[in-house]
């Protein structure tokens, strides 16, 4: 389509369909760059960091029973959502992307190429095919730090977090609001201040708040 474009006197446009513009993403936006043509295209749709993708967003909480104190280990009570950025889709929104056929979809605002891998993993969210996942608060604080994590084969894209959870999280987050404990009697020695907040961090971090 590109090619039959510069036939034309003075090309200056190309019109594509979604195929089209899809294969041309993903196949001729790289040789172009690479023999020094400039490549203009929609936020979202170029590869690397600022690819969009189907992502998760994450709600957490812990449940304890009464007298039981939170730790690495607590189970997490979760719910997994599809989301595009900070848009949560629903199962209707999701169906609705789906019946467009289209390898390229916009979803409020944001534009997105639909990855067939990428697809599979939401339906089985939306499905609840995920629920024999056991997370624990030790998970809960590596995917919420924004580090590129994934869950269910998805990016996470947020991770809310309620109660004693959330403030373990923000905790952590902010360690200097952890009590420095005294050093242990049965150590001989003497601590340093780092390695007394240090060890305070872990002590913290195995018997929860």
């Amino acid at each position: 389509m590109v090619a039959k474009s510069l036939e034309n006197a003075m090309p200056n446009y190309c019109q594509l369909n979604a195929i089209d513009a899809y294969q041309f993403i993903r196949s001729s936006v790289w040789q172009l760059q690479d023999n020094g043509l400039g490549i203009i295209l929609p936020e979202g749709l170029a590869e690397g960091a600022g690819e969009k993708r189907l992502g998760v967003k994450i709600e957490a909480k812990v449940n304890l029973k009464k007298g039981e104190r939170l730790n690495l280990n607590s189970l997490l009570n979760y719910n997994l959502k599809v989301a595009v950025g900070d848009k949560v889709l629903t199962n209707k929104e999701f169906q609705n992307l789906l019946a467009q056929k289209s390898p390229i979809v916009e979803v409020d605002g944001q534009w997105l190429a639909l990855q067939p891998a990428d697809v599979k993993a939401a339906q089985d969210i939306l499905d609840q095919a995920n629920n024999n996942i056991n997370l624990t608060v030790e998970d809960a604080l590596r995917l919420s730090g924004g580090n590129g994590e994934t869950i269910a084969k998805l990016p996470v894209v947020s991770f809310e977090s309620s109660g004693a959870l959330s403030e373990l999280i923000n905790s952590v987050n902010d360690y200097q609001k952890i009590k420095i404990l005294p050093t242990p009697k049965t150590f001989k020695g003497d601590l340093r201040e780092y390695q007394k907040a240090g060890f305070s961090w872990l002590y913290f971090l195995e018997n929860g708040i």
